[in-house]
This record gives C-alpha cells, structure tokens and sequence, in this order.
C-alpha cells in the first residue's frame, strides 16, 4: 500500500517541477519503461537541493550522469511505505536500458536531442 497525496505532496515540493517534466517527456519519447514514481524518486535523490546548481541544462546534466552511474545498484524506496522498493520491480534489462538512454543523452552535444 501506498500513499497518492504524500506522493504528490513530495513531488510538488521537491523544485524539480520543470525537471520532472522534462524526464517525462524523454522517457516518453524514448518508449522506456518505468513508473513515474520511481522517475520522480530518483530525480530526487540525484537533486536533493536543486538550487545548488541554477542553471536547468546542469541539473539535466548532473540527473543524466546520475541515472546513468547509479540504476544498476540503486535502491529506491516509497518513502510513504518502506516496504515498496520501486527499484525491484524493474529488471535488469529494463535498467540497462534506462542507463544507455540517460548515457546517449548526457554525452550528445545537443539539448534538442534530449526531447524534441
């Protein structure tokens, strides 16, 4: 069991609205599978203070980078339910294939790539 409304709430105070947004649409685009939720929890953890870095093509950047090195071991929990590890319903070809997305997407030279 989880909790919609301390989801919503977490990801509306999280100050990567624009981020998320973007990551939806790459995901989207790129016809990767895997729930927004774990997308939002993970964006997140890699952006804990997004101010620290002011310039929205860094934090796209630094969120890349982040996926790419950290999918494959990463465990991410629902933090309104400790026992739903969202990081264990996708398989390992399922993450390999996110980390070669987000590693195409951080080395391309450009952003138009990222989403059209």
């Amino acid at each position: 069991m989880t909790d919609v409304v301390k989801h919503v709430q977490l990801v509306r105070s999280s100050g990567l609205l624009d981020e998320i947004r973007l990551f939806k649409i790459w995901r989207d685009q790129l016809r990767l599978e895997f729930p927004s939720f774990y997308l939002e929890m993970m964006l997140m953890g890699a952006l804990p203070l997004p101010f620290l870095i002011p310039c929205l093509e860094r934090r796209l950047t630094y969120a890349l980078a982040y996926i790419r090195d950290n999918i494959m071991t990463l465990r991410v929990v629902d933090p309104a339910n400790t026992n739903n590890v969202l990081s264990d319903d996708l398989t390992v070809p399922e993450k390999q294939a996110i980390r070669d997305a987000a590693s195409d997407a951080h080395d391309s030279k450009y952003w138009g790539d990222f989403v059209k």
